[in-house]
Parts: C-alpha cells; sequence; structure tokens
C-alpha cells in the first residue's frame, strides 16, 4: 500500500492531491491518499461567497488561462463546461476607498483627476522616471519595485488590490520576477516603465485581453458558480474519506524502515496529536 499525505487544502494542496489520485489510479498502484487542512473550509485564499442577487470572491477573482496546465486541470475535473471568461465588461474596475467607489482608467489624465491618490501620491508617481535602480542581486518583491518605482501611495492604492485579485497574496512576500516577468522585463529593457510605455505605443504592439502592457496576460477565467466551484469539485471526487479539515499539522518527522525513508505526519485532533504515515 502506497500512502500520500497532503498538507494543505488550498488550490495547490487539492490540485496535487486529485492529480497524485489519478496518476495512480492509471498507473495501478493501491494507494491511500489524505489531505489535511488546517481550517475548516477547504479552499485557502480562494472563497466564493454568493449573495441574492451576486457572487462575491474574497480572494482572487479568478484566473488567467494563458497558462496551459490550469485548463488542463479544469478539463480533467470535469468542470469545462462551467467555465465563464470575461467580457468587455470587465475591463471596469474599481477600488473602494475613502468611502466611495473610484473607477480605474487607463487613461493617464483620467487617473490624476481622481482623488484615489493623494496630490503627493499623484506627484510621485509622474516622477517614475527618477526612481531608484533596481538593486542587483536580489529577488526583489513586487512592494520593493512598487514603491522604489511609483511609491508608497500607488502601491497601496493600486498595486497591492492589482496583487491581491490575482495572486490573493502578500506583495510584501512575492517575487516579481516570477509574478510579474513582463513588468520585470520592461524595466531591463527600458529604464523606466514610463519610457516602456510609451515605446510600446509607438510600437502598437497587441497585447492579450485580460492583461495590459505590464500585466501577465491571458483572459481572466472564473466558473459559472464562482471561483470556489473547482474546489468543490475536486473534495467530491478526492471523497469524504480522504479530506481531513480543521485539524493543523503539528510536526513532520523522518522515519527508517530497513534503509527506506518514510514520513509520519502529526496533526491535531481533539487535544492530542494523531500520526500519519506516509511513503511522500
Amino acid at each position: 500500500m502506497f500512502k500520500v499525505v497532503v498538507i494543505g487544502g488550498g488550490i495547490s494542496g487539492m490540485a496535487s492531491a486529485f492529480l497524485v489520485r489519478e496518476s495512480l489510479g492509471q498507473a495501478g498502484i493501491e494507494h491511500q491518499l489524505k489531505l489535511i487542512e488546517a481550517e475548516d473550509t477547504l479552499g485557502g485564499k480562494v472563497r466564493t461567497f454568493k449573495g441574492e442577487r451576486f457572487t462575491c470572491e474574497t480572494g482572487s477573482n479568478g484566473f488567467l488561462d494563458n497558462k496551459p496546465l490550469s485548463l488542463e486541470l479544469v478539463k480533467k475535473v470535469g468542470i469545462e463546461d462551467k467555465l465563464l471568461r470575461s467580457d468587455d465588461a470587465a475591463a471596469k474596475r474599481f477600488i473602494y476607498a475613502r468611502g466611495r467607489l473610484h473607477m480605474l482608467s487607463a487613461n493617464p489624465l483620467k487617473l490624476f483627476a481622481d482623488d484615489l491618490l493623494t496630490i503627493p501620491g499623484r506627484l510621485r508617481l509622474l516622477c517614475e522616471n527618477f526612481g531608484a535602480r533596481r538593486p542587483e542581486g536580489v529577488d526583489e518583491t513586487i512592494a520593493d519595485f512598487a514603491r522604489r518605482r511609483v511609491g508608497k501611495n500607488a502601491y497601496e492604492m493600486l498595486i497591492d488590490p492589482m496583487v491581491g485579485g490575482i495572486h490573493a497574496g502578500n506583495p510584501e512576500k512575492l517575487s516579481l520576477k516570477s509574478c510579474f516577468a513582463r513588468m520585470y522585463e520592461m524595466e531591463t529593457e527600458y529604464g523606466t516603465l514610463t519610457k516602456a510605455m510609451i515605446q510600446l505605443r509607438k510600437n502598437k504592439k497587441k497585447q492579450q485581453s485580460g492583461g495590459g502592457p505590464s500585466g501577465p496576460g491571458g483572459v481572466l477565467t472564473t466558473f459559472k458558480g464562482g471561483l470556489s466551484q473547482i474546489i468543490e469539485e475536486i473534495a467530491k471526487k478526492l471523497g469524504g474519506e480522504t479530506i481531513i479539515s480543521g485539524h493543523p499539522v503539528e510536526k513532520v518527522s523522518y522515519l527508517s524502515n530497513n534503509g527506506k525513508v518514510k514520513y509520519q505526519v502529526a496533526f491535531s485532533s481533539s487535544g492530542k496529536l494523531d500520526p500519519l504515515e506516509a511513503d511522500v
């Protein structure tokens, strides 16, 4: 019996558990699979709230379809017919700040006319050309990059919400080069984002729908039932006997079994630690 334990019931953990079960099943390998999630609810940052006439995402609001593996997972889970791609209306983006909604505009003049940014923040944005150079030999975070290039106010009001909607992650920890490679390349090639934008407009380079000249590209995609639909469908396919939720993992240990390395995963349950053995 080949034993597998997956720690974490976010989209990465759920997808991993699903693909492991599929691969082992296709290979005809007898196995035992367990997924352990600290919270009572699966999905991690992926959370969908459904109101009477609306659907709200409290984390990521979708995924970009420019990664074939994402669509391949959707197809394997069997909910390809539930995909919902954004249309022109999705180009209208709003940020809620200081008691009201501010519509974002690709037109710099409209952006500067709005009071989403403070006056010092708008002036700092105008000085992007004079931002500090990238530090050498550092895997710069999105937050550090944004503050360096466009200032603290623009980072907090514009960049942070954008990153939250795409990655549902902390810009203080996410790598710019990994998450926004195009933005990294623009600074590398042109020196500043302002120069890059001007040159890109002159060259009339066509950009994919869903991403601007500095965005990651692709079409923003979700499901008819919200992003949590893929979590719910994977959970159904894994089965209740596979998932242990509401029990945080406290310790992972190596076990020696005649020279073969195995693991013991201990999770909290009813005030004590319950151990699970695993090959991987």
